[in-house]
This record gives structure tokens, sequence and C-alpha cells, in this order.
């Protein structure tokens, strides 16, 4: 992959062993070439078999072959069959293995797809772009196409948890699909690489008495009794992706106030909540749920390891749904005794630690001293000027409505800690010391904020 020629395949990095069991250019095979094709594989160290064939005719011996391959750790990937049919098509229906049917572009099930309660997920299969024979590309449609996307995803998760059992790498691949369809002629589950490899720890279950339920690392969740009338799937871990944007903190901007990342400390979590029964996900609570997230102080200094950051400023942050801005919790809580940041929340989303401050009202900048006595003190300051006013300018007019002095972010106006500030040395735009008197400031902001006042220049 990422030679600059061709297509790259769901994983990098991975060895193949191609096996050949249709003889010559023949579009039949069978059982007996299948079943040693497996041993074969597994003998030689394969860890996961992906393989598009299939018939409507269970055979003992390939079943005999595919527990081998399961008694030895060998996940098996089977395409499900092109027939439009509920019909169980084989070896896809053995429950020992994942079965595959495909999908559209528009996440619907592909005309040609197989379906039914025995296939386990479905994943795209029309008009895939791969390899030909002859050293040639080509689009290819079919639950041939679809079974390598979930054969891949699958050599993905073993690659970050390389002691799943082929069992727990098809729950994974399962439980963290999406929820697409209903009836029985509709595809379910398409796969969704991204959540089957972002959980540090898999699912779990809780119901309609509440409860509590903790990671290792101690990310939380407090569920209050009567929160469902059904079982919830929860599943909760941290993010891994360094380039993943949100560890940015969107440029350190909230919707409510201003963000900043802690460096060095991956305080991100993902949590998420699938009903057991219909598998849609669940995003919204009519109760409040308590996540709590751990954050690392190991000298119980009340700074976060490693930097100058006190912990009482840190907040609970959630990410909104259109993934560009974060929210601040104003409800967050820091407890030092447990070394955790937690808050109630009524949905599920994208939770991390940052250092917040509360998004500042223009009431609350400040101009000092005022009167200015330009004998004393020659500079007159603005302040507390929120860090999420952007393009601030201050004009500065004398009471005849004449300009006198513009101060702007190019050049007067700077970000210091958690607030822009500006100076005036009381001189207009040419350099020139102002008379005495009363003078009008006008703060504007490019997004339309705005605070006027009187200030005075004595001499």
């Amino acid at each position: 992959a990422d030679n600059g020629i061709g297509i790259a395949g769901v994983c990098w990095n991975a060895k193949l062993m191609p096996i050949k069991v249709f003889p010559n250019n023949s579009n039949y095979t069978n059982a007996e070439t299948c079943a040693r094709a497996i041993l074969y594989a597994v003998d030689n160290g394969a860890k996961i078999i992906s393989a598009s064939w299939g018939s409507a005719n269970n055979s003992n011996l390939l079943n005999d072959a595919i527990k081998y391959a399961n008694d030895r750790g060998v996940i098996m990937v089977f395409a499900a069959g092109n027939n439009n049919s509920s019909q169980a098509y084989y070896p896809a229906a053995n429950p020992l293995v994942i079965s595959v049917g495909a999908t559209d572009n528009k996440d619907t099930k592909a005309i040609f797809s197989n379906y039914g309660d025995w296939i386990d997920v479905f994943a795209p299969g029309v008009d895939i772009y791969s390899t030909c024979p002859n050293n040639t590309y080509g689009s290819k449609s079919g639950t041939s196409s679809s079974c390598p996307f979930v054969a891949g995803l699958a050599g993905l998760i073993l690659s970050k948890y390389p002691n799943l059992s082929p069992l727990e790498v098809k729950q994974n691949i399962k439980e963290k699909a999406d929820w697409i369809g209903f009836s029985n002629n509709m595809a379910k589950r398409r796969i969704n690489a991204f959540r089957s490899l972002i959980f540090s720890q898999s699912n779990f279950c809780i119901g309609q008495e509440g409860g509590s339920i903790e990671l290792l690392d101690g990310t939380r969740l407090d569920f209050p009794a009567g929160l469902t009338s059904e079982k919830l799937f929860i599943y909760m871990g941290e993010l891994n992706s360094n380039s993943y944007d949100i560890l940015k903190a969107n440029n350190s901007s909230a919707i409510n106030g201003i963000v900043f990342p802690i460096g060095n400390f991956n305080l991100i979590r993902y949590f998420a909540a699938t009903s057991a029964s219909t598998g849609q996900n669940i995003s919204n609570f009519e109760n409040y749920v308590r996540i709590s997230i751990p954050y690392p102080d190991s000298n119980n200094s009340g700074f976060i390891d490693g930097t100058n950051i006190q912990v009482k400023n840190l907040k609970l942050c959630y990410l909104d749904q259109d993934k560009t801005k974060w929210v601040i919790l104003h409800n967050s809580i820091v407890d030092t005794a447990k070394k955790i940041v937690s808050a109630q929340v009524n949905h599920f989303s994208i939770f991390g630690i940052l250092l917040a401050t509360q998004a500042q009202d223009t009431s609350e900048i400040i101009v000092y001293p005022n009167p200015l006595y330009a004998a004393k003190d020659p500079i007159m300051k603005f302040g507390r000027i929120p860090l999420n006013m952007t393009d601030v300018k201050i004009t500065i007019f004398n009471v005849a409505g004449e300009l006198v002095k513009t101060l702007s972010e190019q050049s007067e106006i700077k970000t210091l800690g958690t607030e822009k500030c500006a100076e005036w040395n009381a001189t207009n735009n040419s350099g020139e010391k102002v008379a005495s008197g009363v003078y009008i400031y006008v703060l504007r902001s490019g997004d339309s904020k705005q605070k006027s006042g009187k200030i005075a220049v004595l001499r």
C-alpha cells in the first residue's frame, strides 16, 4: 500500500497467502479441495482466512475443517452469496465463521446480496475497485468483494488486540457495526472499522436497575435506576489516534467558552450505547448519567503531571454533533481525592478533559486607570477581552465625534493567557499627545459583539 499505484486495502502491511481452490479457469470446485486449503492455511500460520465462495450445500467435511481452524484461533470470513435469497448459504451460515453480505453506495442491501438472520454483518460490495488478473485494476460487485473488507477489519483488530479469540473478534465486528436496517430482506449491520478499533475495552450491558461500569484506567459511568426500560450495550474507551482533529481542541475554540488541550496526555474518551433488542444507537437519555474521566496527578500536587496546569481549572467537555466545536460542561466537578473530572450528562458523545474558561461577556471588559492621569501613568489598558472575540478593534473618538485612535489585533491588541488586552498611550493616530478631556471608546469584534463607554484623560 501507499505506493501511488492502484488501490489500498483495509489492513496495511498484512502478509497474504493466496491458495488456489478453483482448478484452471473453472467456476466450480469441491468440498474436499476447499477443506484441504483451510487445513493448509491453518498449518502454515494463517491468522485469518477470507473465502469468497460457497453453495447451498452444507458439507460435513468443510464443517470439520472450519472447526479445526477455529480451535486453533484462526478467524474465518465467508461471503454470503449473491442470490438475493434468505436461504442459508454455506459455509457462511456456519456459526463459527463471520458471514458477510453486501451493501451499495446508499448504505442499503445490494440488490444481489443474500440476506437473513444467519448473516452476521454487511460491507460495501458494489463497484469495488480492486486488483484484477494480468496486472490490472477494475471494479467488481458481489459479496466476494464485501468479504475481504471484513477480513481486513479482523486483521486491524488483531493488530491492536492480538490475544482476542475468533469469537471475540466476531462479537467486536458485529456489536460495533452500524445498525442500518430492520426488515429481513435488508442489511442490518454494516461494519464500522472506527468503532471496532477505538475501544480499549469491549461492551458492557446495563439494564433497568442501573448501576456502574468502569474501565481499568478509571473511566467510569454511573447509571440511575430506571434510565432505560430495556437492556443497553455500553461501549467506552479512549481515542487512540493522535492525528484525530479533536485532540487539537479545534484551535482552542468552544461553543460556550475557550478550551485548551492538555499536551502529552490522551484524555479524550468515546461513549456509545446500543439497544440490545433493536441494535439502534441510543444517544439521548431522559435521566442523567454521570461520566467520570481520570486525570494524571501522581504527586497529589494539584497540577497535571509535568505541566503547570492546575487541576481545579479542568472541565469535562463534549464534542458537538458536527464535530467542529467543543462544548464546556459547566456542571463538571473535579474530585482531587479520586483524581477524576465528572459531570452529569443526558447524552453520549466524545468527551474529554480540557483546560477551559467560560465564555466571558463583554460586560466584563474593564478599562483602567480611568481617568488616566497622564503625568502619573501614561498607559490606559483595556483588559478581560474574551478570547472568543475575533478581529477585535477599538476606536476612540472625542466628544465631537472625530476619530482619535484605532487599536487593532494587528498591532496594539494582544493575547495574554486566557484573555485579550490592549494599551492606549493617550496619543492619536499620528502619534501626537491628546488633550485633556472626555473620550468615547467603541470595542467591536468580527462576530458583532460590541461594548462602548466613556474614558477621560487628564494632563
